[in-house]
């Protein structure tokens, strides 16, 4: 994530108030699910957590605070499968998927995409960013500005180690082979099967190269 000035500061602000949102959402679904009878509904805030600490480390990628964040999902990670189990996602015309968000966290790569930019609006504002003095990158009243794109002509979208808009990652992964036959399907195909990942200790991050070659870090 390349940065400067202001501009980086409202970056990492903006992580560390996602790492904040996150780790607080996880924390109260768990209390919740201790002290109040609701099925489902703890489970799904304690997820939602996850998802917001994940875009918390995303956000924080390349600054002081990675480690820390890093760290922070972990435990998430492992205090959510402990209380509420996880399964991999299963879909009938894809089969088992991962889609954890801690899980895909620890594999760091992105998207950018190339094109030509026929519309876009600032997200503060909502005018058209060349009629507008906001500038991407820095906070308004506590909002990060970013360029929306409204039209666009698209003609490619590569894979990258450091994606320009820190939430565009990986949102599912085909299973590993390897990984099924680890866990439990106790109705054959197609059944539950438990992923454990977050019960283990993190062996760390996957990089990616420029030129594609995964590195573990």
């Amino acid at each position: 994530m390349a940065t400067d000035g202001a501009g980086e500061d409202s970056w990492v602000k903006e992580g560390l108030r996602k790492l904040e949102e996150g780790s607080q959402a996880v924390a109260r679904a768990i209390q919740l699910n201790d002290g109040v009878s609701l099925p489902g509904v703890p489970e799904a805030k304690a997820r939602e957590g996850l998802v917001v600490l994940r875009s918390a480390l995303d956000w924080l990628e390349d600054t002081a605070h990675f480690d820390e964040a890093h760290k922070v999902l972990d435990d998430a990670g492992h205090q959510v499968r402990t209380t509420f189990g996880c399964n991999y996602a299963f879909y009938p015309d894809k089969g088992y998927l991962q889609e954890c968000p801690v899980a895909l966290a620890h594999l760091r790569v992105g998207f950018s995409v190339g094109c030509i930019v026929r519309e876009s609006e600032c997200s503060v504002c909502h005018e058209d960013p060349e009629d507008c003095d906001h500038i991407s990158g820095q906070a308004y009243d506590g909002e990060v500005c970013i360029r929306i794109v409204k039209k666009a002509d698209l003609f490619e979208v590569s894979m990258v180690d450091r994606p320009s808009q820190p939430d565009a990652r990986i949102t599912s992964l085909p299973v590993p082979q390897a990984d099924l036959e680890q866990a439990i399907l106790t109705g054959g195909y197609g059944s539950p099967a438990s992923c454990d990942r977050c019960l283990y200790s993190c062996t760390g991050m996957t990089e990616f190269n420029l030129d594609g070659a995964e590195s573990g870090s």
